[in-house]
């Protein structure tokens, strides 16, 4: 009998214990969610919205948890033969280990998917398998599956974390910061409406998608950790990540990616591994060449065929036994106001330099656009205007005086150089720019720049010129520049196609090295063993090129989405600088290891102008370089160095500085922010703050 009260009494004990561990679990089922705990919510009944993409394979459902099996206290044993007493039959219960209130909770699979373009949908491969061969700065998706196996829905904060040693991971930056972080979550691009593309949300969410199977998904581009997700009770979450590796990812190096709870190690296949592409070849255009010291004394070019003062007509003996006056004039037949043979001075000039016995001046001009004052595109001197754009006629006599004129070349000096030969008893003109000056700065009469857009302003060249400025290409001293990687971007061995001198930064150059007939460079082009010196007769008076420039320049016209990189388009700045620069695509800083050579102090022109994986279809795609927020391809020089003369009147509102840095119209200031760009100084990095193509740079480092 007391066996039986003794029982009864364990049962209603037990029952007890059941309805305080059930109340216990409606209290843990119904807490407030709070991150990192367990928390049931009501099921997501909408309806299935689909997906924005294609989806990689569904993992496989979680099996729910089995339960443990238990013993009834109510079987009886099996009594044996013994000796010793019978065993109490109701033992005190005894304490065993308690069932987890966690289902498990793991990444069940993983992959990678490579995105070609912001058309194509990504291309995702099969799950677990490696990303091979990734360059640097292609955008990439790296997916996790995260299951929940319990009847409660779990919250965990997804962190991207990243290791190339397999010991100690890091957090992947959250869009592009310090130039030595390998990845970062990248934006991704997106199609705009109306044509172009644009940057496009950082957080996408999509529902579970009832039909096709795929879990509900999440991905970000541009933040990391995500906010706290919820996976619900058996089901699965696909966490996924843009990514893109930066010019701090090492070349044939191999990285391991994970999915963490705000650092926690997630178990199952949270572990990705990716391996870098090799280091691409410098994709040099061909014909590279050296230039001609451009200080050295070369050869003139006597393109006029002068001879020695004492003999040529250009430099008469003024006596009464010389005859060489009757060249040009007249004294009882003259055509012209001066008593000369011909009404015109430039008929006069062309009926010797004709072909015959002298270079055809004629075919200067021949061939060359028509000067366009209303689009301010001028391709020549044209020597028959009465009036020109700045208030002066283009007779030959305004920049050659007949009396005076000899065989001479130009010479460098520290202030400038001289004026040649064909140049002289010009009056106060003792050095070349100074003829330049007197019809392109003041006191001559510029054209009025109102209602011309910012890239065809006329400028006072000799304030553009001034020493004093911040940067300027050094016409009247050398320039400010003194680095050694301006240094080896000037010398013979900064090679390009369009190489036709090599200086130092302590040079001067002339005017007519970027403004002269491109006639006469691209016949020393023509041939590798050709040279021509810097300090050789180039003539001014007309080029096919706009602007009477030596080589195509590319200032106005911004490059299409799809337009590729072609060295032609900057041919005038490759007359003087290195290409090598502006083709590599890798962002290393070139500083004279692997195989690269200290020739800029920017790491990243090659991938601004010829890198297709940041710059292709990327942002608005007007062409117009004066219009704000165009651009959505390659960039181009005047982007960054819109004012190439010097930074003396920047069209970008800020204070002139040095490098020649001055923003063209098309590059604005991020929102919310001023645009500024910082220089490296010694062991300080250099700094972006603007918006171009779409992309904002927010402090970034280079």
């Amino acid at each position: 009998m007391a066996q039986l009260h003794r029982a009864n009494a364990l049962r209603a004990s037990r029952s007890l214990i059941v309805l305080v561990a059930l109340a216990t679990g409606f209290a843990l089922v119904y807490m407030p969610a709070q991150p990192g705990v367990v928390v049931a919510e009501t099921a997501d009944t909408s309806s299935p919205v689909p997906s924005l993409y294609s989806s990689p394979t569904p993992a496989a459902s979680l099996d729910q948890a089995t339960p443990a099996p238990t013993v009834d206290p109510e079987a009886p044993s099996s009594p044996g033969p013994t000796l010793q007493p019978s065993p109490d039959p109701f033992p005190e219960a005894t304490a065993e280990p308690s069932a987890s209130p966690l289902a498990p909770f793991a990444v069940t699979q993983h992959s990678f998917a490579r995105i070609a373009s912001a058309a194509a949908p990504p291309a995702y491969l099969e799950p677990g398998t490696p990303l091979t061969d990734e360059p640097r700065y292609e955008v990439f998706r790296i997916v996790f599956d995260v299951g929940n196996a319990d009847a409660l829905d779990r919250q965990f904060m997804p962190t991207l974390e990243f290791t190339s040693d397999g010991a100690a991971f890091s957090r992947v930056a959250d869009g592009m910061t310090g130039a030595g972080e390998p990845f970062h979550v990248a934006h991704e691009w997106i199609e705009r409406p109306g044509g172009g593309t644009a940057i496009g949300p950082s957080l996408v969410t999509v529902p579970a998608d009832a039909v096709s199977g795929a879990p509900e998904r999440v991905r970000s581009s541009g933040v990391n950790p995500l906010p706290i997700q919820t996976v619900r009770a058996g089901s699965t979450l696909s966490v996924e990540f843009s990514v893109s590796a930066s010019a701090g990812a090492g070349y044939n190096a191999t990285y391991v990616f994970r999915l963490t709870d705000a650092g926690a190690a997630l178990p199952g296949a949270s572990e990705a591994t990716l391996a870098m592409s090799a280091r691409p070849a410098l994709g040099l255009t061909a014909g590279q060449r050296s230039g001609v010291p451009g200080d050295a004394a070369g050869r003139s070019v006597t393109r006029y065929g002068l001879q020695p003062s004492s003999t040529s007509v250009h430099a008469p003996a003024f006596n009464l036994v010389s005859d060489s006056c009757v060249a040009c004039h007249r004294t009882h037949t003259a055509a012209g106001s001066l008593l000369t043979s011909e009404p015109t001075q430039y008929a006069l000039c062309a009926s010797c330099h004709n072909g015959s016995n002298l270079p055809d001046i004629a075919s200067a001009y021949a061939g060359v656009p028509a000067n366009d004052a209303a689009a301010r595109a001028y391709y020549q001197h044209d020597p028959t205007q009465v009036s020109g754009p700045l208030g002066q006629t283009n007779d030959c006599a305004e920049c050659h005086n007949p009396h005076n004129i000899t065989n001479s070349a130009a010479a460098e000096t520290v202030s400038g150089w001289t004026a040649s030969g064909m140049l002289s008893g010009i009056a106060e003109v003792e050095l070349e720019y100074q003829l330049c000056y007197r019809c392109h700065s003041s006191p001559a009469t510029l054209p009025s720049n109102t209602g011309q857009p910012p890239s065809r302003y006329a400028l006072d060249k000799a304030l553009e010129s001034d020493p004093g400025n911040a940067s300027y290409h050094p016409i009247e001293s050398a320039g400010t520049n003194q680095t050694a990687a301006l240094a080896n971007s000037l010398a013979a061995s900064g090679t390009s196609p369009y190489k036709l001198w090599s200086w130092q930064t302590t040079s001067t150059i002339r005017c007519v090295n970027c403004h002269a007939d491109s006639r006469t460079a691209d016949a020393a082009l023509a041939s590798p063993q050709s040279a021509l010196a810097a300090s050789a007769g180039l003539p001014v008076h007309a080029s096919p090129q706009r602007g009477i420039l030596i080589q195509p320049y590319q200032d106005r016209l911004l490059n299409g989405p799809i337009e590729p990189y072609a060295a032609v388009d900057f041919a005038l700045c490759y007359v003087c600088h290195s290409e090598a620069p502006f083709v590599d695509q890798t962002g290393q800083v070139r500083d004279g290891l692997n195989g690269t050579v200290a020739d800029t102090n920017f790491r990243y022109h090659g991938v601004h102008l010829s890198n297709p994986d940041v710059m292709r279809d990327r942002g608005f795609p007007g062409t117009d370089i004066d219009t704000p927020g165009y651009g959505s391809g390659f960039a181009i020089c005047a982007e960054c160095h819109f004012r190439i003369h010097s930074s003396a009147f920047p069209a970008d509102g800020r204070t002139p500085g040095p490098r020649l840095v001055n923003f063209a119209p098309n590059v604005t200031a991020p929102t919310g922010g001023t645009l500024d760009w910082q220089p490296l100084s010694g062991s300080s990095p250099g700094t972006c703050t603007l918006k171009c193509h779409g992309a904002p740079h927010n402090n970034v480092e280079y």
